[in-house]
């Protein structure tokens, strides 16, 4: 396990890093914050693997923010498949960040048994 603040800092060891893909990252990262982080779309209409998903997408968006304002990056692919020995599940996308440092896009959900 990898503190979120360590992957920023290595990251922002590069300043000309714009364009990044990050696969499977997500669940290897922990910090402090210990809040429930709410789901960011509602989950009662998705079948039971897309909730899963939609699930852990606050905590993939959270660190992504993280390492949006503490890096130099512009846009990044995000590709987080479902955490070990778990169902499969995916959430990918691309994620743009503003000059103000906030993320734009949205990450899309994709449940099955074979991804």
């Amino acid at each position: 396990m990898f503190h979120i603040d360590d992957l920023v800092n290595g990251l922002a060891c590069f300043p000309s890093l714009r364009i990044l893909s990050l696969r499977n990252v997500f669940e290897k990262l922990y910090s402090e914050c210990e809040d429930p982080l709410e789901p960011l779309r509602e989950t009662k209409s998705l079948d039971w693997l897309a909730s899963l998903a939609a699930k852990a997408e606050p905590a993939v968006m959270w660190y992504a923010s993280k390492i949006a304002k503490g890096t130099s990056l512009e846009a990044w692919h995000i590709y987080q498949r479902s955490y070990a020995g778990g169902p499969d599940w995916c959430l990918h996308g691309w994620l743009e960040v503003t000059s103000s440092r906030d993320l734009v896009g949205a990450l899309k959900i994709l449940a099955s048994v074979y991804i």
